[in-house]
């Protein structure tokens, strides 16, 4: 590797290190291969280091659900169409670890292909939100407005 790409490696590492993302790199078989710090403040308390995990791995360990509570098999994740080449931007899932089910999040994931010039390895870059607090917020939010409809709007006095 020449210095200006080593140059430029050492600043994209530390531009997705300071995110408050958690960054994942993957290559084709579904191998992580790098986390952020973002990672280890978002997840890593909960799963350890992933570095080295395949997708098996991974699909063992958790049950995906879309935010309409309808289970996903692995094969219908994000994580495979971002594998296969196929950008996604910003959706959204509920996870279950199957360790413990009473551990879940809700997260956002976007993420696609890393296009390296002369080289036929590919890669791809996933980026994974907490977004558990927002979407709890939300259903409390939501039940409370239907009790309100419930109370005052069905039933007028």
């Amino acid at each position: 590797m020449d210095t200006k790409s080593k140059t430029q490696l050492e600043f994209l590492l530390a531009t997705l290190d300071n995110l408050n993302d958690a960054i994942l790199v993957v290559d084709q078989a579904g191998k992580v291969l790098y986390t952020n710090h973002g990672f280890e403040k978002l997840f890593k308390h909960l799963v350890g280091d992933i570095v080295e995990w395949t997708f098996e791995k991974i699909r063992a360990e958790f049950d995906v659900y879309d935010m309409n509570g309808q289970f996903l098999p692995p094969s219908q994740w994000p994580f495979v169409r971002i594998m296969q080449g196929k950008k996604v931007f910003q959706e959204k899932y509920k996870v279950i670890f199957k360790a413990d089910n009473k551990i879940s999040l809700f997260i956002q994931i976007s993420g696609g292909p890393i296009k390296q010039v002369n080289s036929t390895e590919k890669y791809s870059l996933i980026s994974v939100s907490d977004i558990t607090t927002q979407e709890t917020n939300y259903l409390l939010l939501q039940g409370i407005e239907e009790n309100y409809r419930k109370l005052f709007l069905d039933n007028p006095q």
